[in-house]
């Protein structure tokens, strides 16, 4: 259990005012997630919006500072989860059976990079980002092209 609560061993290793490069593949790779939010404007999708304007720059920020625990890191494991939990929520409104297991599919990679990486934190750089950034993006671009909102708030 508790293996789930910790962060990557390095975070508390690096200087506090160290920061990861904006080249670097743990911190570029959220722009993977501009199409889903340009998609969420588009279709006035405000809910899932929402949800990434606020998931994306705290993760973005949490990366670049190596991971390291405190509030930041609280609050983006909290939108993070909330972005998951929205995409799982959709699963059940599916337009079709094929995106139904499409998005099943990117579930359960998102679901094995957060538990592949946690159990073993030496595969956290070379996979935390595409299991936990790219493919949670495509994720969320499929539910904001397919998808109806599940708050109304037009």
């Amino acid at each position: 259990k508790e293996v789930l609560l910790r962060g990557p061993p390095w975070a508390e290793e690096v200087l506090p005012e160290a920061r990861r490069p904006w080249c670097h593949l743990q911190v570029w790779t959220h722009a993977f997630f501009l199409p889903a939010i340009y998609l969420t404007m588009r279709r006035r999708m405000w809910d899932l919006l929402f949800i990434l304007v606020l998931s994306v720059p705290l993760s973005t920020l949490y990366h670049r500072r190596h991971e390291r625990s405190g509030p930041l890191a609280l609050s983006e494991g909290f939108s993070a989860k909330l972005l998951f939990a929205y995409g799982v929520a959709q699963l059940f409104h599916a337009p079709t059976w094929h995106y139904f297991l499409l998005e099943c599919l990117a579930c359960a990679v998102t679901v094995f990079g957060f538990l592949i990486c946690k159990a073993y934190p030496r595969l956290y750089d070379p996979w935390h980002a595409w299991g936990m950034h790219c493919c949670p993006a495509a994720w969320s671009a499929l539910v904001a092209a397919l998808h109806p909102p599940l708050l109304l708030l037009s």
